[in-house]
């Protein structure tokens, strides 16, 4: 049987685009299946009542890019730390687009996953 890795990630964030490729690396070497599960981050940010990143404080805002660019240099991935325009991490995936997924997008049901 195929081990299996549960993988939850905000399409959008810059933080799952540099660990991507570890996990691929890591699933590579399991000999295990990967299952993206995509989440809307901007529904769980607002259900959680969370400062969504742009509009956290500016030194919240510059310990994150800094932080952002240690990784991207540690990893030796291109990265533009600020953000250049605000993105729906579910829009930009086109998984807005996948009816009923939906709900699982945003975190309220967990018998849908979506397999690469």
């Amino acid at each position: 049987m195929t081990a299996v890795i549960g993988y939850y990630c905000a399409p959008n964030s810059g933080f799952a685009y540099l660990g991507e490729p570890r996990l691929r690396s890591l699933s590579a070497w399991a000999g295990a299946e990967i299952q993206y599960r995509p989440l809307d981050i901007g529904w769980v940010l607002a259900a959680s009542e969370a400062i969504p990143p742009f509009k956290q404080s500016a030194a919240r805002q510059t310990y994150r890019q800094e932080e952002m660019s240690r990784w991207a240099a540690r990893f030796e991935a291109p990265v533009r730390p600020t953000l250049a325009y605000i993105m729906n991490g579910a829009g930009l995936c086109g998984l807005d687009r996948l009816g009923p997924y939906t709900e699982a997008l945003q975190g309220r049901r967990a018998d849908v996953s979506f397999t690469r």
